[in-house]
């Protein structure tokens, strides 16, 4: 779309110099046609936009992580604490696992015959310290979007005080290893309490 706004504006600039588009074509008609052609463009492109781009408004915009909020969380985590928890009193802390200190964990939709659809995210917070959400990891399912992980995308951010923003610890391979474990339960360890 880039390359077409400079095209654009070089037909206008011509037509209008050369005082219409067609021999004999008023400049007031002129520009009405270039308006109207601008429009119609400007409509026809606006939904050709890469399906992969998140701001995209198109049905078929892929959900991604890479689009943060201020305290460094990804957008599609927001609210997450306002989900259904599946655990029903904090997970133990447990130095033998990872996402150390006390756990919850809360999902954005409930599963569909044993496993999370397409768009599902799976948010575990984990209390670091004097921090109770000093880890938050989270897990995105997109389709295709990691076929050999049940399609999840996996990322762990960290915090080091709890009015500092998150950045990134881990993501995708540094989670793999341990996952692959609950290959059976959708890749996801934490199963609903009752």
């Amino acid at each position: 779309m880039e390359k077409v706004w400079p095209f654009l504006y070089s037909v206008c600039r011509n037509a209008l110099a050369a005082g219409g588009i067609l021999p004999g074509m008023t400049r007031p008609l002129t520009s009405a046609l270039l308006t109207a052609a601008i429009l119609i463009a400007l409509m026809v492109l606006g939904g050709c936009r890469d399906s992969a781009d998140s701001t995209s408004t198109g049905l078929d915009a892929v959900p991604t992580l890479d689009r943060v909020d201020p305290s460094g969380l990804p957008e599609l985590a927001a609210g997450y604490t306002g989900w259904r928890q599946l655990n029903a009193e904090p997970i133990a802390d447990d130095p033998e696992v990872p996402h150390g200190g006390r756990k919850d964990v809360f999902v954005s939709v409930d599963e569909e015959d044993g496993a999370y659809p397409d768009g599902a995210l799976v948010v575990k917070r984990g209390s670091q310290g004097d921090d109770p959400a000093g880890l938050v990891s989270v897990m995105l399912k997109v389709v295709n979007g990691n076929p050999q992980h049940g399609d999840w995308i996996f990322r762990e951010y960290v915090r080091p005080r709890p009015d500092a923003a998150y950045t990134v610890l881990a993501e995708n391979e540094a989670c793999w290893s341990c996952h692959d474990g609950a290959g059976d339960t959708d890749w996801v360890f934490t199963k609903a309490d009752g």
